[in-house]
């Protein structure tokens, strides 16, 4: 079984690598994955032999409490990933902050209205 060190630094053993990974796709040979969100889930996958895991970052913690030798891929839902530059960039214009240029915009709008 391949050793590794994790995100911790620790010395671990995986079931899988990204290098093996790749190999097993080289060889045209196939892996299997499945989504496993709690430790029973995670300790069942691999008692079955199951190379991989997906999981929602949230819960990379309790899959790694049933199981640390699973190659996880930790998945982050659509409303965690939003930056703060997209937030604002997707804001309306009646809400910009004071002094932007939406802002300037609005109140240029306005003023060749009247």
């Amino acid at each position: 079984m391949p050793r590794i060190f994790d995100f911790g630094g620790r010395d671990v053993e995986r079931v899988q690598t990204v290098a093996g990974l790749r190999a097993l796709k080289s060889m045209g040979t196939q892996a299997a994955q499945v989504t496993a969100e709690t430790a029973d889930e995670a300790a069942a996958a691999e008692a079955a032999d199951v190379e991989m895991v997906v999981c929602r970052a949230a819960n990379v913690g309790r899959v790694r409490e049933g199981s640390q030798r699973v190659f996880v891929t930790a998945a982050l839902g659509f409303a965690e990933a939003v930056t703060a530059e997209a937030s604002a960039d997707s804001a309306p214009a009646d809400s910009a902050p004071e002094g932007s240029a939406a802002e300037e915009d609005a109140a240029s709008a306005s003023s060749t209205e009247a």
